[in-house]
């Protein structure tokens, strides 16, 4: 990272920093918003199901609102950290495009219209040192990499977002790194995105409660920064609330950082640089890692035939996937076994699995075929119970019929310090515990309520009470 470039703004979370340029990227309204009456106490919340937007294929502009309404697009595959930008923008007036890779990569290669105006030729044009008031800025976010399904996401993206800049309407790039980061390098200089979102605990696993806004100068002057306090300033009077906000990264850091953490950081940096072998070295050995299981885990059979495992994510071609494992079990007739019953199962092994949404709801949803209106009306209605949400469904002809899915998956992740031992310990589990066998008796009496306070906890779960408990990187 060129420092001449970039500045580094300590942060409690990679959330605090998503959060950060939400609240102060410079959002333009779109030219017929009208801003709310007034702001509801206790914080914005949504009390009906509501009309749900398309996800997915490029939504296409009103010609009138190219240049002077900015655009918050985002791959529907996003933890909800980044979402919540999303909701900055929504209060600001700005409009908001909710897109898969297909939808993005449409975007991408059309072709500029004459309303655009010229396409600036410089390879960092998201924004200019000559700024000026009558230009418009939007913002493309995405992850490096999918915490959910561990899919890579295409980096060159940011050139080609760039790009997309015209004279008056210029496009900005968050990238949340937090999950890619633990394994893969990540080159600013090939890369040169103007907001980066980091978490040291998931580099590292220490210290918790210290992250980082990595920002491009150029584009973190164009924050719209109010609060100020602390070290943020320059000089300040009590008269009029005048003030000189200090230049980033100071001006954008309020109160007193983690100073103690931030010189623990050394200690993680030798780890991975030293111990380790480096971050060339850790991807290999846990992209071999990845190979090995997932040849082994896709090849889980019943007896019958069917498939012990559903592996979402994009596996068979590795240079898009990653270190992770998201899966859901099926029992010999084909249904699901409850992610919480795997996890506790493994648990009871030594091995630590992860199920849930994992704070990314739009890919969650996705692949385990809930439509977003119906996780809604589930929500407010407080009526998905045991792991599962029932929904109608279209099952003989034109008939609907109750259909349970599932509310969550299990997610195996590898390390740096993950070994082959790890690996292969899954896998016998795996095979050990629920090829030809039901669901373990004792285990599904817990989950199901059929005696204890364990099975009744589960059993009056709510979705947003399994969400909220699962919710992780």
């Amino acid at each position: 990272m060129d420092l001449q470039e970039y500045v580094v703004v300590w942060t409690r979370s990679a959330t605090e920093a998503l959060k950060m340029v939400g609240e102060w990227f410079p959002w333009s309204p779109a030219h017929d918003w009208q801003p709310p009456r007034g702001t509801p106490s206790g914080g914005v919340t949504n009390s009906s199901v509501g009309h749900v937007s398309k996800c997915g294929g490029k939504l296409h502009f009103k010609q009138a609102d190219r240049d002077d309404s900015s655009h918050f697009m985002y791959t529907r595959a996003n933890h909800k950290s980044v979402l919540g930008i999303g909701a900055y923008a929504q209060d600001k007036g700005a409009l908001l495009s909710c897109v898969d890779e297909a939808g993005i990569e449409e975007w991408l290669n059309e072709p500029p219209s004459d309303h655009d105006g010229h396409i600036y030729p410089s390879k960092h044009n998201s924004s200019s040192s000559s700024s000026s008031n009558n230009v418009t800025y939007s913002l493309v976010a995405f992850p490096a990499k999918d915490n959910y399904e561990g899919v890579l996401y295409p980096l060159e993206w940011v050139d080609r977002i760039h790009a997309k800049s015209s004279k008056h309407h210029r496009w900005l790039v968050m990238l949340d790194a937090a999950a890619f980061l633990p394994t893969h390098a990540l080159n600013l200089s090939h890369t040169p995105a103007d907001f980066v979102s980091l978490s040291f605990y998931k580099v590292f696993g220490y210290p918790t409660g210290l992250g980082a806004l990595i920002a491009r100068k150029e584009s973190a002057i164009l924050l719209h920064k109010v609060y100020f306090g602390g070290g943020a300033v320059d000089d300040a009077t009590a008269q009029d609330v005048w003030r000189i906000l200090s230049p980033p990264p100071a001006g954008l850091q309020d109160g007193t950082v983690n100073f103690l953490g931030i010189a623990e950081l050394q200690f993680g940096f030798e780890l991975l640089l030293q111990k380790l072998g480096g971050m060339q070295a850790i991807h290999d050995h846990v992209s071999s890692l990845q190979a090995w299981t997932y040849v082994q885990l896709s090849a889980l059979r019943h007896s019958s035939g069917q498939q012990l495992l559903q592996i979402f994510g994009k596996h068979a071609t590795p240079a898009r996937q990653s270190c992770l494992f998201q899966f859901l079990v099926h029992a010999p007739n084909g249904s699901v076994v409850p992610a919480e019953e795997v996890e506790l199962a493994a648990a009871a092994a030594g091995i630590h699995l992860r199920t849930g949404c994992h704070c990314n709801p739009g890919q969650c949803l996705l692949d385990l075929g809930i439509e977003p209106q119906e996780e809604r009306a589930a929500a407010l209605a407080h009526n998905a119970t045991r792991g599962f949400i029932t929904v109608l469904r279209h099952k003989r002809g034109s008939k609907l019929e109750p259909v349970q899915l599932p509310i969550g998956s299990v997610r195996a992740s590898l390390g740096a310090l993950s070994t082959f031992e790890d690996v292969y310990a899954l896998v016998q589990f795996m095979q050990d515990t629920y090829i030809d066998k039901d669901p373990p008796a004792a285990l599904y009496g817990e989950l199901h309520g059929a005696g204890g306070a364990a099975g009744s906890q589960a059993s009056n779960m709510t979705v947003q009470e399994y969400w909220n408990s699962k919710c992780g990187a």
